[in-house]
């Protein structure tokens, strides 16, 4: 029976030993990877993307400005942007018109909304014609700008002007 025990000790005393190796052996391949023993190695996670989504902002410009029937000044106003102008921002802006010296009175801001009044601008690609009242007496240089008062984000913000070439009306 002391044999027995030998034997016995003898096997739990390998089992041990092979136990006590094992765990060597995997703290040394830790190391070898950069890691301290016990510590696991966190899972890559997929990184986060995000498109980049363009900014949908509307662009004024004055399209054209010619002379109509009795020398009326007329202006095209047109959004040549992207997004559509939003309410808040059509009822706040304002523009500049002047059909030279003889026509003082419009030198003075001129509602969006009044030029405007449905609401034509609003979407991409929306024009609108104002007559603006002036008549041109005399060979003048006039002066249109839309959204003086930077009421309206736009794409471009320095190309809301026009100094349209007023003629002497030959009729």
């Amino acid at each position: 029976m002391n044999g027995n025990r030998t034997v016995l000790a003898l096997v739990l005393m390998a089992a041990i030993a092979g136990l006590v190796c094992m765990a060597g052996s995997y703290a040394a391949a830790e190391e070898k990877k950069g890691l301290k023993p016990g510590v696991q190695p966190l899972e890559r996670q997929p990184a986060a993307t995000s498109a980049v989504v363009p900014r949908q902002l509307p662009d004024l410009i004055v399209e054209r400005c010619w002379q109509a029937k009795g020398c009326r000044f007329v202006c095209r106003f047109k959004n040549i942007g992207t997004g559509r102008i939003p309410d808040d921002q059509h009822g706040k802006a304002q523009a500049h018109i002047s059909a030279g010296l003889e026509n003082p009175a419009l030198r003075n801001p001129v509602p969006l909304k009044r030029i405007d009044p449905a609401g034509s601008l609003k979407p991409p690609g929306g024009s609108v014609d104002y007559d603006t009242g002036c008549i041109a007496k005399a060979a003048a240089t006039g002066l249109v700008w839309i959204d003086t008062n930077h009421k309206i984000a736009e794409l471009n913000e320095t190309n809301n002007g026009a100094n349209p070439r007023l003629t002497n009306c030959p009729w």
